[in-house]
């Protein structure tokens, strides 16, 4: 043991000392990082290294435990009461239905010790959220449907649900729904209604979740004075730098997100407009139109809310002036300026309510059924969903961004398929397609490589092209037995189709609406009692 900490031998005749500071979060384990090269004498940082033939004992020495200890509970209860029958309209009776529901939940979740930051150690684990949330609400509602007859074919639906929150107050939310058959192969629907979502325990309650996040100011205003300068280009290099190695942006700033108890719970309305037509038994086709107009969005922050939100800090004055870390105290929001160089030093963000997002489409999906006599029944069946509007301003100083059909978002999603059964045996095949989309390799939307880094691995972004449609085909065979159970075998991707390729994030692969599972068998049996 050393004065602080234990001394290891790394080899080559040197050593470190392994001090109690605290971890990094490196595959899943925390290494200590704040270890110093004893043979220097200078205190210089020595990282962690597994392939530096250390013994397991040394490495035992790298490495901390970091357990999280996190509890949920929700208490809840409800009555509600109908009837067919509620009073006489010249069209028919209207049906009604009435309730109340209380609720109250309590989230605890506590990170490891190691990772939470504090008065002693500000920014304690480089590049890692240890976040952490205590909160408790209560909240009761009452609500009410009635569906009444107005004409012939003619069906009227209202409904309200009123919401009391003991954090976030109260709020009202109506709905109203037509519904129109004029014949009895068509029929129209319509709906329009507001809703109302408080902010989730995790962000109500969230405490100090520790990240970071790089800083770009080529965005940056040039009306935005730096205090320190005068010049907002030194919000990233800061005056002691030279001209070469001036870039705009600045190092990777290890920092926090704060909760707030200032938030405030986010609003929607929602529209739809459609049909159903079934010229006959074997034949259903529905068209629906749909829009959903999001305001007072919680931020989840990216680049652009980041970048807006230093923004705004700087101009209302709240940031401070200093050379340590330690200048912006763990826990409050703000942004930390070197009070020699201008040069943005940490920022402590905080979650706020920002912004609005428009999304509208239209769905389809048709069902057609083929009677093969002896040979069993054929279903053909298709779902499609075009995605006619996707724009979003995700804070003040953002433009407003016209997404769909860009990466991430692509325009059309379809599937179509067959199914074939006759007595208990059953199979289908079924084809799923993404259309193209826009890929945009230095899109900061999405934390995506930046020019630079592209440019190092051959790839300019002028040849960059949109990311293409992909089409997957899945195969499922199975047996009903007689008691309910059955037996099933599956193959998703049935050609063992690559998933696309990405240049607009870091994983080469749009997750959210492709993957690289390739080729999947699977066997399920379901057993009913």
């Amino acid at each position: 043991e050393g004065a602080g900490g234990r001394i290891v031998d790394i080899g080559d005749g040197d050593t470190i000392e392994i001090d109690n500071q605290p971890p990094l979060s490196v595959g899943g384990q925390y290494i200590d990082t704040s270890v110093t090269c004893e043979n220097t004498g200078n205190g210089e940082t020595v990282w962690y290294d597994p392939f530096n033939k250390q013994n397991a004992a040394d490495n035992d020495a790298f490495k901390t435990d970091a357990k999280r200890r996190g509890e949920a509970e929700m208490l809840s209860w409800d009555a509600t009461i109908s009837t067919m029958d509620l009073f006489e309209l010249p069209a028919g009776s209207v049906a009604a239905a009435f309730g109340v529901e209380y609720r109250n939940e309590k989230i605890n979740d506590v990170p490891a010790g190691v990772t939470v930051a504090n008065e002693k150690t500000n920014d304690p684990v480089w590049a890692y959220a240890g976040t952490s949330a205590d909160y408790e609400r209560t909240s009761t509602a009452a609500f009410f449907e009635m569906v009444a007859p107005l004409a012939s074919g003619l069906e009227a639906t209202l409904a309200g649900r009123l919401d009391h929150y003991d954090d976030f107050g109260t709020d009202f939310n109506p709905m109203v729904r037509l519904r129109y058959q004029p014949l009895d192969q068509l029929t129209f629907r319509a709906n329009w209604s507001t809703s109302f979502r408080a902010p989730s325990l995790a962000q109500a309650g969230q405490g100090t979740r520790l990240t970071s996040h790089t800083f770009s100011c080529e965005n940056l205003p040039s009306d935005l004075d730096n205090p320190v300068t005068g010049d907002a280009a030194n919000f990233c290099d800061g005056t002691d730098v030279d001209v070469a190695d001036i870039d705009g942006v600045t190092e990777g700033l290890n920092t926090e997100e704060l909760g707030s108890d200032d938030l405030e719970a986010e609003t929607a309305n929602n529209y739809g407009f459609g049909f159903v037509l079934t010229p006959n038994d074997d034949i259903t086709l529905s068209v629906d139109w749909w829009r959903i107009e999001y305001d007072n969005l919680v931020s989840a922050f990216n680049t652009d809310v980041e970048q807006s939100w230093i923004e705004e800090q700087i101009r209302d004055g709240n940031y401070v002036l200093g050379s340590n870390l330690s200048d912006l105290s763990s826990g409050n929001a703000g942004v930390l300026i070197d009070e020699n160089t201008g040069e943005i030093l940490d920022t402590h963000f905080q979650l706020f309510n920002t912004g609005f997002q428009n999304v509208e489409g239209i769905d389809l999906a048709y069902t057609q059924y083929f009677d093969l006599n002896n040979y069993g029944t054929l279903k053909w069946m298709v779902d499609a969903s075009y995605l006619v509007e996707y724009e979003e301003k995700v804070c003040k100083s953002c433009e407003v961004d016209q997404l769909a059909g860009e990466y991430s978002y692509p325009s059309l999603k379809a599937s179509t398929g067959l199914r074939w059964r006759k007595n208990n045996w059953s199979t289908s095949v079924f084809a799923n397609y993404t259309h193209s989309y826009e890929e945009d390799g230095t899109d900061d939307r999405v934390g995506g490589p930046t020019t630079d880094e592209l440019a190092e691995i051959g790839i300019d972004v002028a040849d960059i092209r949109d990311v293409p449609s992909w089409t997957v085909w899945d195969l499922n065979v199975s047996y009903d037995f007689d008691s309910g159970s059955y037996l099933s075998f599956n193959v998703d991707n049935v050609f063992d189709k690559d998933a696309p390729r990405t240049y607009s994030n870091y994983e080469g692969v749009d997750f959210y609406n492709h993957n690289v599972m390739g080729r999947a068998y699977s066997v399920r049996y379901t057993h009913a009692f």
